[in-house]
């Protein structure tokens, strides 16, 4: 019997193994990459996504793809990264009275101290309020732009309302102030999904045989700051466990 249960353990672990390594040979290099993300949503950790063909074959099509693979963290964090704009954009710090504009320059007032760029807001408190789950890209290149889609949570009801924005230019001729930070975390979460496409992601049978963390009770202690923050917020949208009582409202 011991040699049996040596014999499984060894092919288990072959196949892992085999399957990083399948996985490692499906990345490409973003020079050679023949198509192009065009959106994504991330539901029950998995990421669906379109993406459109930019090589010679079939250029053009577009096709959309079910994931199969359990996201990982960095997918989360990029993701999460969007937070802090769907805030700015529903205009969140600006009714809080914390944003000012003058003379064509935006900046933040928190509790005395100014911060002058929307990336400083990331940990502040509205900005938990909201969670992007997916993005849309319209346009070609050179003239792009955005459309996030996540949820806001609304205190008075206690619970969450789905939120779509209006396309947000990415150039030069967007009236969002902050474009060009909105237009990297773009370019971040499009190379997560290129990047998932290729295999980085864990199977889900892994995941449900990998041990995790129990977060929930860290955020109950108030001991998830940042991106961790982020990335628990983030996962308990996209699994649907962001309710008040989940998330210890």
């Amino acid at each position: 019997m011991a040699k049996k249960k040596g014999v499984k353990a060894t092919e288990g672990i072959t196949q892992i193994i085999t399957k990083a390594i399948s996985n490692i040979h499906k990345r490409i290099d973003p020079n050679e990459r023949d198509y192009e993300v065009t959106e994504a949503t991330i539901k029950d950790m998995l990421c669906n996504y379109s993406i459109t063909i930019t090589g010679d074959v079939n250029h053009g099509n577009r096709n959309k793809i079910t994931g199969s693979g359990v996201v990982d963290k960095d997918m989360l964090a990029a993701m999460a990264r969007f937070n802090v704009h769907l805030a700015c954009l529903d205009d969140a710090f600006k009714t809080a009275g914390i944003q000012n504009t003058h003379e064509g320059i935006t900046e933040f007032n928190v509790d005395g101290n100014i911060i002058g760029n929307i990336d400083g807001l990331r940990p502040h408190s509205l900005t938990h309020n909201y969670v992007v789950t997916g993005f849309k890209i319209k346009g070609g290149t050179g003239n792009e732009s955005v459309i996030l889609v996540g949820t806001k949570y609304v205190s008075m009801a206690g619970d969450h309302m789905e939120l779509q924005t209006p396309k947000i230019p990415l150039n030069q001729s967007s009236s969002y102030t902050w474009h060009n930070e909105l237009s990297e975390v773009c370019e971040l979460i499009r190379e997560e999904v290129a990047l998932y496409r290729e295999g980085k992601y864990t199977e889900k049978e892994e995941r449900e045989q990998k041990h995790v963390p129990n977060q929930q009770e860290l955020f109950e202690q108030g001991k998830l700051e940042g991106e961790e923050l982020d990335m628990f917020l983030a996962e308990q949208a996209t699994t649907g466990n962001d309710s008040p009582e989940n998330l210890g409202e």
